[in-house]
């Protein structure tokens, strides 16, 4: 799914937002597992998994799940 959307881009937007993406991309591959283990050493496992869901329920809901 994931070079579908970067081909997408690519067409209407061009190299510059390619990079953008892909720097985000590898920012949140770093910034996601780093948070997630912080707030997991510091903190019970449900405060984890709530957090989590806060996150991904505004994403559920603008997908109409």
């Amino acid at each position: 799914m994931f070079p579908l959307a970067v081909a997408r881009i690519a067409q209407s937007a061009g190299g510059v937002a390619i990079g953008v993406v892909n720097s985000a991309r590898i920012g949140a591959a770093f910034v996601g597992p780093v948070l997630a283990t912080t707030l997991l050493a510091w903190s019970a496992p449900g405060a984890l998994y709530a957090s989590l869901a806060l996150i991904g329920w505004p994403v559920c809901r603008s997908r109409g799940a």
